[in-house]
């Protein structure tokens, strides 16, 4: 299983967000459920109505951030590209 390591520019917070996530998190992330938390690999997600993802490390849940759907596919695509080459 490829793992895929993303780095993205938190706008609101203005953190740095560092992750991993494997092939099965990305087809979770491609067509998740609205309103309910989920269960990534080395997180557990919840999708708002307004199109943002929280994401909270496991196994303590103690470290978490938030930022948009559309910015964590769009660098795991990239990731995933990278990765072909």
């Amino acid at each position: 299983m490829l793992d895929y390591l993303v780095q993205i520019s938190v706008e609101e917070t203005g953190k740095q967000f560092v992750g991993t996530f494997s092939d099965a998190d990305l087809v979770h992330l491609l067509s998740p459920r609205t309103g309910r938390a989920f269960d990534l690999e080395n997180y557990k997600a919840y999708l708002t109505p307004d199109g943002k993802i929280s994401l909270a490390r496991k196994p303590s849940y103690e470290e978490y951030t938030t930022l948009t759907l559309a910015e964590l596919v769009r660098a795991l695509r990239s990731a995933v590209s990278i990765k072909m080459w």
